[in-house]
């Protein structure tokens, strides 16, 4: 996982954990994590990084239908934390 992945999984568990819905409906989306990421890091990410995390397994794409934004879930929230703390988050 490069730095830029690494943080971007940080900023998504924290708009999942700051989510008003219960852990089961829980949903995040570009729009959603980005402000997190800009006051943590005073930067911007590319949405497909989010992508990228699904496809390590740690996002997994939620169902679009008519909805313009694409949302993900976080299946396993305790292997995201973990695959974080295993490294240092760089500034």
């Amino acid at each position: 996982m490069n730095p830029t992945q690494k943080r971007v999984l940080w900023a998504c568990i924290e708009s999942w954990r700051n989510s008003h819905m219960t852990e089961t409906a829980r949903e995040i989306c570009y729009e959603w994590v980005l402000p997190t990421y800009q006051e943590r890091f005073n930067d911007h990410f590319h949405q497909a990084v989010l992508k990228e995390l699904a496809k390590m397994g740690y996002l997994k794409e939620g169902d679009r239908g008519e909805r313009l934004r694409r949302y993900y879930t976080i299946p396993n929230v305790q292997r995201a934390e973990e695959a974080i703390k295993m490294q240092k988050i760089p500034a």
